[in-house]
């Protein structure tokens, strides 16, 4: 958790990166810190998260998780994190966020195939290389946004052709919905500067339709060097690139 400087006015940000390291069960805040969110959220198991991300009462919330979570609001913020040393611009509307970690207009939240889509443009995306079973891979890790895990070669011509030049072979981790994606990484293990991950994993997409995503993963992929943002805009498909760190960020749990 952080404070940052919102139009003037100090914001109590919680950050989640996207890891199943960092994100926060609703059961483990305290009172006082529920009462300043400002909102409701409703458990829906003892591993319940605080799910996607949202900026209600001051509060900007990272992550994702079976929560049940519904707000109305229609605002637009741009600011600047000291932690992660990024630009933001979020834009909200309507949204309810149903058991199943998706989006719905609240008008629908009863009704699956009302998909609304929520407006937000986060460059919240990091890039680094790493090795799984002796093949370097260009991975562009997710920070709590929404977008999709998705192989490269599974990509549409049109959305390689807004990619970074240097990016040959990819990962994207995160969730998004109209892409046909088939994916999977089984019982993966890995090192990043002399630190072992292992991550389990199978994302399945349709396009059109809803498929369940099965995600169990611990992957710790947080706190290392050379960070380069990466922003999308999957309305467009366009990915540019944004600056570059020397360090990792710091982040407060």
């Amino acid at each position: 958790m952080t404070r940052i400087e919102v139009a003037n006015q100090l914001v109590d940000v919680i950050v989640d990166t996207g890891s199943s390291t960092s994100q926060f069960p609703y059961s483990q805040f305290k009172e006082h810190q529920k009462h300043f969110m400002g909102i409701e959220v409703t458990d829906i198991s003892d591993k319940a998260t605080l799910s996607k991300l949202g900026f209600l009462e001051n509060v900007s919330l990272f992550g994702h998780g079976k929560t049940q979570l519904r707000a109305t609001f229609s605002r637009q913020y741009a600011f600047s994190s000291p932690i992660l040393g990024l630009d933001y611009l979020m834009r909200f509307n309507q949204f309810c966020l149903r058991d199943d970690g998706l989006f719905f207009n609240p008008e629908h939240c009863g009704d699956i195939q009302s998909w609304h889509s929520i407006e937000v443009i986060t460059p919240l995306q990091l890039v680094t290389d790493i090795m799984v079973e002796e093949t370097p891979f260009r991975v562009l890790l997710d920070t709590g946004a929404s977008f999709s895990m998705i192989n490269y070669d599974k990509l549409t011509d049109r959305m390689k052709s807004n990619l970074p030049q240097t990016v040959n072979e990819a990962t994207i981790i995160g969730t998004h919905s109209h892409l046909t994606v088939k994916a999977q990484i089984a019982d993966t293990e890995f090192t990043i500067d002399g630190r072992a991950y292992r991550t389990k994993f199978q994302v399945v997409y349709n396009e059109g339709a809803f498929s369940r995503h099965h995600y169990d993963a611990s992957l710790g992929l947080t706190f290392f060097d050379a960070f380069e943002t990466v922003m999308f805009d999957f309305e467009n498909m366009k990915i540019g690139l944004g600056r570059q760190r020397s360090t990792p960020p710091v982040i407060n749990d």
